[in-house]
């Protein structure tokens, strides 16, 4: 009897745990039978441990990871933080948090850090690389109250008296009717005085692009010919750089000479800009002015 009874116990136990372990196995809930990922967790390799980049999607992590301002975080703890900080909303900070539960916080820093890169990169390509340059074109005179001359000499180059040849009052003068602004030829030359571009003068000005990083130089062009700005002589040139002008210039249009023209070149905040420096991304206006000093009818 007692072995019968001890070959019938082992079977009992057997037959119960076999059933009670079925009723185990059946009671656990299937995120425990089969672990789930959210859209983070789905972007670690789990073959190789490493990530599989091509699936990570950045756009949350980056979002998420923002300081007050708005603006993405710079390190990887900064954003481990910000996610960790997370609603959850996303599913991030709730991944996170059971990352770090399964001693997975490497996982997280390698998505973190990826994608702080791969931000930092899109930032540094997102950056304008080479500048602008526009040069614009403005000629001035004053009033006279002789139809045979324009005698502006006693003006310096700061002058209230100067005038804008489109002004009413000058405008309508044969000085200033003869000596429009697509008169003049400019060029832009680089720091080795190469020649970048040539053009005529215009009131909106003619833009130079995709400038790389370096200096400038803006010249109004002066040959000796007909009908174009010439060189000025000595006494011209000592004329306007007395007046506080830096450069001259003279012409003949028709009969009327044009024996002192005056030049600056000056940006819109006043500064000279007949040599200028163009920094990546950096857009920059100089306009060329010329003054009509003295001219008169022959």
């Amino acid at each position: 009897m007692y072995m019968n009874i001890s070959r019938t116990i082992p079977i009992f136990l057997i037959s119960a745990v076999l059933v009670f372990g079925t009723t185990i196995s059946m009671g656990i809930p299937a995120s425990f039978a089969e672990p789930q990922y959210d859209s983070y967790g789905k972007d670690y390799d789990k073959k190789s441990s490493g990530l599989n980049k091509q699936n990570v999607n950045c756009n949350n992590i980056i979002i998420n990871a923002g300081d007050s301002a708005g603006q993405g975080t710079t390190t990887g703890e900064d954003m481990l933080g910000a996610m960790a900080a997370d609603d959850g909303e996303d599913g991030t900070g709730q991944w996170l948090e059971n990352g770090d539960k399964k001693g997975s916080n490497s996982i997280n820093e390698n998505i973190v850090n990826f994608c702080k890169n791969k931000h930092n990169k899109i930032i540094v390509a997102a950056e304008p690389q080479t500048g602008s340059l526009t040069v614009k074109k403005e000629v001035f005179g004053c009033e006279t109250s002789s139809s045979l001359s324009m005698d502006c000499q006693s003006l310096d180059n700061n002058d209230p008296l100067w005038l804008s040849c489109d002004n009413p009052t000058i405008s309508i003068t044969d000085f200033c009717m003869n000596l429009p602004r697509n008169f003049f030829d400019i060029e832009v030359l680089d720091d080795t005085d190469t020649q970048i571009q040539q053009f005529k003068g215009s009131e909106q000005g003619t833009t130079i692009p995709n400038l790389e990083p370096g200096m400038y130089s803006v010249n109004e062009i002066r040959e000796t010919g007909s009908g174009i700005l010439n060189p000025p002589s000595q006494s011209d040139l000592t004329n306007c750089n007395n007046g506080g002008f830096p450069e001259a210039g003279s012409t003949l249009v028709g009969r009327i000479l044009y024996n002192n023209i005056c030049i600056e070149y000056e940006d819109e905040q006043g500064n000279d800009c007949s040599t200028t420096t163009i920094a990546a991304g950096e857009d920059k206006t100089c306009i060329v002015k010329n003054y009509i000093r003295s001219a008169i009818f022959l």
